[in-house]
C-alpha cells in the first residue's frame, strides 16, 4: 500500500493525521477537530505508547503567563479529542488515562512508510514493511521513537506477534448537497432515480441529481417515510398522530407516482419495511418483529423483543431482517440480527460502545451501512459501514466510520450501484422560545439560546437549562446575565430541577452505555454528587418534595422494574409509591400532594393523591411530558392528537383546557414543555438545517 504527500502522514483507525499540516482526516474526510484538542493528539502520536504527561501537556498548550483552570480546560479537550475519535475513557481504542498522571496513545499506527506500530504491554515495536525507510528524529523533536525490527515475515518468524492493516474498504472522497430547502427531514429512501424523504408531516420528492423538490400528495396527515418496494411502484408509511418512539401507529402503502393511499389491513408498527419479494413486509412493535403479507393478512410473529426502535432491514437476499433493540447488558440502542424463520438472533458491533441505527445493505449484499445515533439529541451523528463478505467468510465485520464532522449525516442509502450514498445532512441547533399569550406567539427566550429542558427556580430568578446539542447543564439568572456550565462530556443531562430552597439542582444523566443515574450539584457549582450508587437499575425524571428531604423519581419506559420510586435524601431509603408499577415519568406538585405519571403507553394522564392513597386516570389520546403550576392546581402536557397542542389539566375542576397550538411549529424537544416564571408555556423550536446529501464513494 504505497503512501503520497507529506512524508510525515500517521494512520490509525480510521484517521489519518498530518504531522506537518496538523490536518486531521477521518476516511479521506477532513475533520473538524481544531486547536487544544489537536495539539493534544499530535503530542500523544509523536510518543505512541509512552505516558504524556499532564505537565508536559501544560506547558505544550498553554504559555507560562496565561491564567486558565488548567485541570478542567486539559479534561475538556481531551473529551473533545475522544468525541471526535469515537472513543471512550471506560473502554478506550486510542486515548488511555492514567490516573493523576496524564494519557497514553494505545492504538495500532501506520506511519506514511506503511508502517505498522502494535503497541503492547507499552512497549512499541515497528514492523516495517519494504519501503522506504523512515527516518530517525531526536527525542528533544518529540517524534517517533521506533526501533525497525525488518521485514513482516522476518518478524513472525522470531515471534513477534503482527497486527496486519485494516482490510481496504469503502472511503468518502466528495459530496454534494442535493436540496437546499433547509427544512428538517426525517427519514430518506431511493428507487435509484428519485429521492423520497419525510418533511413537515408530509412526503417530499426529488431527483437523485439535485434541484427543486416537489410534494408527494397523499392526503394522509403527520406523515413518515419507512421504506420504498423493490421495483419503486409503492412506499410504505406511518400516518395518523404524531409518535413518540413508544407509539404504534397505522401503516399504510402510497401508490407512486400519484400518491394514492391505501392501509395495510389492520397493522401499527414502530417501522415497516418491504421483504426483498415486494410481497411480504416485515414491521415491528412494542413487543416483536412480526411478517405480514403486503395486504396485511397471514401475519406472524418472528421473534419476541422488547423494547424494538427505529429502523429495520431485510437482507438482499430475504434471510434475515437487521433491526434496532437496545442491548440491556451494555444499556445502548443496538443493532440485532435475526433470520425470518426467528432463528439466530444475535448482536452485531458490540465493540462500537456508542447507540446505532440500522441502516442499508448495497445491493450484492457486501456493505451494510449504519449509524451511530444519539436518542436524546433526537439525530444520528456518523455514518459506518461493515464489510459484509470478508477473506474469512464472516458476516458483519469490520466496520470502518466514514464520516465525522460539523455535519451529521443520517439515513444513508447507498445507488444501485454502490458507488454513491444519498444521506441526510443536519447542522444541528435548536432555540428556546416562550408563549405569549397576547400575541399567540412564540417569542425568544434567554435570547433565544440554542438550549432545552429548562427549569425556573420556585423564587422565579433563576434558569437551570440543557443546551443542545452537548446536553450540558447550566444556571444563569432569569434576565441571562450570570451564567454558569454546571457539567461537562461525558456527562448527558436531562429534566433539571431547583431544589425548593434554590440552592441545588437535582438531574439525570443519560450518558449513553452506562445505567442512567440521578445527581444532585450545587447551584453555584462543583461536583456533582449520586443519590442512589447502589441502586442497581436506571433512574430518570427526579422531582422534589416541598422539604427537599426527599426525591420521588421514575424508571426508563424500557426498564423491567418500571415503578416510581421515592428516595428519603437522608437516610438514602428507597421506597415504592402504591399501585405505581408501569407508570414512568412521575412529577411531584410542589405542595407534595400530587404526583402526575403517565402509564407505558402514555396514553392517558395519571394522578395519585396521597391523602387518598389511590391513582385517577384521566385523559385520552397521546401524552409527552408533564410539568406543574407553581400553585400546584394545574398540570401542563403535550396532548397529540391529529396535531400537537399544549393542554393544561385543572386539578379542582377535572378538566383539560387548551393553551396553545403547535400545529405547523417544528419542534426541537418533540417531547418537553417547560414554564417560565408567569407560567407561559416555554417550548424548544427546531432551527437545524437538514438538506439532502450525495457521498460519492471509493473501494471494493
Amino acid at each position: 500500500m504505497v503512501r503520497t504527500g507529506s512524508k510525515r502522514q500517521v494512520y490509525f483507525g480510521e484517521f489519518q493525521l498530518d504531522l506537518d499540516s496538523a490536518e486531521l482526516r477521518n476516511n479521506g474526510s477532513r475533520s473538524s477537530l481544531i486547536g487544544q484538542p489537536l495539539q493534544i493528539l499530535t503530542a500523544l502520536l509523536e510518543r505512541p505508547g509512552e505516558l504524556v504527561t499532564r505537565e508536559e501537556l501544560k506547558k505544550k498548550l498553554w504559555p507560562e503567563d496565561t491564567f486558565v483552570d488548567f485541570d478542567q480546560s486539559l479534561n475538556k479537550a481531551v473529551n473533545r479529542l475522544r468525541e471526535a475519535l469515537n472513543d471512550s475513557a471506560e473502554h478506550p481504542r486510542f486515548i488511555e488515562t492514567l490516573s493523576r498522571r496524564g494519557y497514553r496513545f494505545i492504538g495500532s499506527v501506520e506511519t506514511s512508510g506503511a508502517a505498522i506500530l502494535q503497541v503492547d504491554n507499552c512497549s512499541p515495536t515497528l514492523l516495517a514493511l519494504p519501503e522506504p525507510s523512515v527516518q530517525k528524529r531526536t527525542a528533544s523533536k518529540r517524534v517517533f521513537k521506533l526501533a525497525a525490527v525488518g521485514f513482516v515475515f522476518g518478524a513472525i518468524a522470531v515471534g513477534i506477534a503482527l497486527r496486519f492493516a485494516r482490510p481496504a474498504t469503502l472511503r468518502v472522497i466528495a459530496s454534494e448537497r442535493l436540496t437546499n430547502d433547509g427544512w428538517r427531514k426525517y427519514a430518506l429512501v431511493s428507487d435509484g432515480v428519485r429521492l423520497y424523504f419525510s418533511e413537515r408531516g408530509t412526503i417530499f420528492q426529488s431527483s437523485v441529481d439535485g434541484g427543486e423538490t416537489t410534494e408527494v400528495v397523499t392526503g394522509l396527515k403527520e406523515v413518515d417515510v419507512y421504506d420504498i418496494s423493490p421495483h419503486g411502484s409503492e412506499l410504505l408509511v406511518s400516518a395518523g398522530v404524531q409518535g413518540s418512539p413508544t407509539v404504534e401507529r397505522p401503516v399504510w402503502a402510497v401508490s407512486l407516482p400519484s400518491g394514492s393511499p391505501h392501509q395495510v389491513g389492520e397493522i401499527k408498527a414502530l417501522w415497516a419495511s418491504w421483504a426483498p419479494d415486494g410481497e411480504h413486509l416485515g414491521y415491528a412493535t412494542n413487543d416483536g418483529l412480526y411478517l405480514a403479507k403486503k395486504d396485511g393478512t397471514e401475519i406472524r410473529k418472528v421473534a419476541s423483543v422488547a423494547g424494538t426502535r427505529g429502523k429495520l432491514q431485510f437482507s438482499p437476499d430475504g434471510s434475515r431482517i437487521r433491526f434496532d433493540a437496545q442491548d440491556k447488558t451494555r444499556n445502548l440502542a443496538s443493532i440485532w440480527e435475526v433470520a425470518t424463520t426467528g432463528k439466530g438472533m444475535r448482536l452485531l458491533f458490540p465493540d462500537i460502545e456508542r447507540p446505532l441505527h440500522t441502516g442499508a445493505w448495497s445491493g450484492d449484499g457486501k456493505h451494510f451501512f449504519f449509524n451511530t445515533h444519539q436518542p436524546e439529541k433526537d439525530r444520528d451523528e456518523d455514518v459506518w459501514v461493515s464489510l459484509e463478505s470478508s477473506a474469512l467468510g464472516r458476516r458483519g465485520g469490520s466496520a470502518v466510520r466514514l464520516t465525522n464532522g460539523p455535519i451529521v449525516f443520517g439515513y444513508p442509502v447507498p445507488s444501485p450501484d454502490g458507488k454513491k450514498l444519498y444521506a441526510l445532512g443536519t447542522q444541528s441547533r435548536a432555540e428556546l422560545v416562550r408563549y405569549d399569550t397576547r400575541s399567540n406567539q412564540f417569542v425568544p427566550y434567554l435570547s433565544g439560546i440554542s438550549a432545552s429542558l429548562a427549569d425556573v427556580s420556585r423564587d422565579g430568578q433563576w434558569v437551570a437549562y440543557v443546551s443542545y446539542p452537548d446536553l450540558t447543564l447550566w444556571r444563569c439568572k432569569v434576565d441571562g446575565t450570570q451564567r454558569l456550565q454546571l457539567t461537562s462530556a461525558p456527562m448527558q443531562v436531562v429534566t433539571p430541577q431547583w431544589s425548593p430552597d434554590g440552592t441545588q439542582i437535582v438531574f439525570a444523566d443519560v450518558e449513553p452505555g452506562k445505567n442512567w443515574r440521578i445527581y444532585v450539584i450545587a447551584a453555584t457549582g462543583g461536583k456533582a454528587e449520586e443519590i442512589m450508587p447502589s441502586d442497581p437499575f436506571a433512574e430518570i425524571d427526579p422531582s422534589w418534595s416541598p422539604d427537599g428531604n426527599s426525591i420521588v423519581f421514575g424508571r426508563p419506559v424500557e426498564e423491567a422494574a418500571r415503578s416510581i420510586q421515592r428516595v428519603d435524601l437522608k437516610t438514602h431509603a428507597i421506597s415504592t409509591v402504591s399501585g405505581s408499577e408501569g407508570l414512568f415519568s412521575p412529577r411531584l406538585s410542589p405542595d407534595g400532594r400530587y404526583i402526575a405519571a403517565f402509564p407505558a403507553d402514555a396514553s392517558k394522564l395519571m394522578l395519585y393523591d396521597f391523602r387518598t392513597g389511590r391513582w385517577n386516570a384521566i385523559g385520552s389520546g397521546t401524552y409527552e411530558f408533564n410539568i406543574w403550576s407553581r400553585d400546584a392546581k394545574k398540570v401542563y402536557l403535550l396532548h397529540k392528537d391529529e396535531s400537537t397542542e399544549i393542554v393544561r389539566f385543572d386539578v379542582a375542576g377535572q378538566r383539560f383546557e387548551r393553551v396553545a397550538s403547535l400545529k405547523d411549529v417544528e419542534q426541537g424537544n418533540r417531547e418537553w414543555v417547560g414554564l417560565a416564571a408567569d407560567e407561559s408555556p416555554l417550548l424548544v423550536l427546531d432551527k437545524s438545517v437538514s438538506d439532502v446529501y450525495r457521498l460519492d464513494l471509493s473501494g471494493p
